[in-house]
């Protein structure tokens, strides 16, 4: 895990406090000091205003039952940045990306309709290919909420990634960072387990491919994105949970 201690720039926004606690292990830290941390009503997440897209997302799910509000929102800048520092919805018109959500739409309505809303701030929204944002990554993304259950609160780091040896590609005139993949981790509270998944931002080369094919270990996710994604998940527990890759997915809940 690495040691981090350099903290990211804290912008709190003046909605609700969120209703579960998104760092049961403490908050992402980023040896990126200029990171913007701006705090909604259901996610928080990690910004930079060089990439003008997320570098760290958290949300939690608890399931309610009460999944069937409608999508509800329209993509725009968030509204406590400055207009220099933010992606524009028209950066991703005829692209050829996906405003691909990190805090999904799906997951967090049911905190309400401002709470989803606020999912479609671009400090959320990350460029994704058609066929990863629709197909693998939608599918990590229901799984999460099916792996939730009314005593099992199920909580997600998600964000983008991208290879040292890869050039950087930019979107539209605001020069928003276009990832190589995005990452997702998962934590369940009744197991105290945690599975993590790497997906390449590209076109699915095979359509029977499953998350399971995209399975690895937090290690590698930290290595990867130079973030120390829990850095309160005491020593012994860390280097349990952190270094090992999962060889299945979790069931669903009964």
């Amino acid at each position: 895990m690495p040691t981090w201690t350099l903290l990211c720039l804290s912008l709190v926004s003046t909605s609700p406090a969120a209703k579960l606690p998104l760092h049961p292990w403490a908050e992402p830290v980023s040896s990126d000091t200029t990171l913007l941390v701006l705090r909604n009503r259901a996610y928080d997440c990690g910004y930079s205003t060089r990439l003008k897209i997320p570098r760290w997302v958290t949300y939690a799910y608890l399931e309610t039952g009460s999944g069937r509000t409608p999508r509800r929102g329209r993509f725009r800048p968030d509204p406590r940045l400055d207009p220099t520092s933010t992606a524009y919805d028209t950066d991703y018109l005829n692209s050829g990306y996906d405003r691909g959500h990190m805090a999904p739409d799906a997951t967090i309505k049911v905190f309400g309709t401002e709470a989803q809303k606020e999912t479609y701030y671009l400090t959320n929204i990350v460029p994704q290919r058609p066929e990863m944002n629709r197909g693998i990554w939608a599918d990590i993304e229901a799984r999460i909420r099916e792996w939730a259950g009314p005593r099992d609160t199920v909580w997600a780091v998600v964000g983008p990634v991208w290879f040292g040896r890869q050039d950087t590609a930019w979107l539209g005139r605001s020069r928003v960072a276009i990832p190589h993949a995005c990452f997702a981790v998962v934590r369940r509270s009744r197991t105290n387990g945690m599975i993590s998944f790497l997906v390449p931002n590209q076109p699915e080369p095979c359509s029977y491919r499953t998350p399971a094919c995209y399975l690895v270990s937090v290690d590698s996710v930290e290595r990867l994105t130079r973030l120390d994604l829990f850095p309160g998940l005491p020593r012994a527990l860390a280097a349990r949970l952190e270094s090992a890759r999962p060889e299945t997915l979790w069931r669903p809940r009964p």
